[in-house]
């Protein structure tokens, strides 16, 4: 299901409705050009999850901070829907996250009492080899919802943060993770999946509110980053979104980035 198709199916008052919320939204900030851009690239998403999503912000007020609040919550409910990316898949995986945040999800997944808790468990298992990780982990997911990855491209069995930075930063611009969160720690995963999860196409739902994404286009064999604006001109790296997994599947030691400048 693409826009286009979906306008189609509007009257001309709803066409127009929906339109003048889509342009209030792309001309209120930067996130919300973003959403608005994304909506006409997505194609992946099934006709009711697409219908439901477009419903929302057709529904919304004409306030745009509203009308993107709308598009999360919809969205919120169609998270993992992209479809597996073709085969053959990598079989090494890896996870950049901020260390703050993580710490804040294993808090949300009430795996721990207080982030500082888990922030002093985790900083222990950084010095033990990746056998006693997996014993620690294997009944803790290592997120909440949807986990996004990449992988080598060019070679599918190798070390997914190859050709990248040693840094947090450089590693967080290459993937188009959040530059709200420069200058923080990144805690590096690398992982397999069990043969019940699949590395799925990122699409508007999963990403929601994040200013750097851009569905995959028809043909491509995965998601594909989208670099920070300062190294645009970066090779983007391969993302794929799956189903949490457990610390069970860890196939190295957790590692951190340190932050500095790019």
């Amino acid at each position: 299901m693409n826009l286009n198709n979906w306008l189609n199916r509007l009257c001309e008052n709803e066409k127009i409705a929906f339109e003048e919320r889509l342009r209030i939204l792309a001309s209120a900030s930067g996130v919300g050009y973003q959403i608005a851009n994304n909506l006409h690239s997505e194609s992946r998403l099934s006709e009711s999850a697409f219908d439901d999503i477009m419903q929302g912000i057709l529904q919304s007020s004409t306030n745009p901070e509203e009308i993107k609040n709308a598009y999360i919550e919809k969205c919120r409910r169609h998270i993992l829907q992209g479809g597996a990316i073709p085969k053959p898949w990598a079989s090494c995986y890896g996870r950049a996250v901020t260390d703050e945040r993580f710490y804040e999800t294993m808090v949300k997944l009430n795996y721990f009492r207080s982030e500082r808790h888990a922030r002093h468990s985790f900083q222990r298992l950084l010095s033990k080899p990746s056998n006693v990780a997996r014993r620690r982990l294997q009944n803790k997911d290592l997120g909440c919802f949807v986990m996004w990855a990449t992988f080598n491209p060019d070679d599918l069995t190798g070390h997914p943060f190859t050709e990248l930075p040693s840094d947090a930063d450089g590693i967080r611009a290459r993937l188009g993770l959040s530059p709200n969160e420069r200058g923080k720690n990144l805690l590096l995963f690398v992982y397999e999946l069990p043969d019940i999860v699949e590395p799925l196409f990122p699409t508007i739902a999963d990403a929601q509110e994040h200013s750097l994404f851009r569905p995959a286009q028809p043909g491509e064999k995965w998601g594909l980053t989208m670099p920070w604006p300062e190294i645009d001109k970066e090779v983007p790296r391969p993302e794929v979104v799956h189903k949490p997994i457990t610390g069970a599947y860890l196939a190295e030691p957790i590692k951190v980035a340190k932050a500095r400048e790019i």
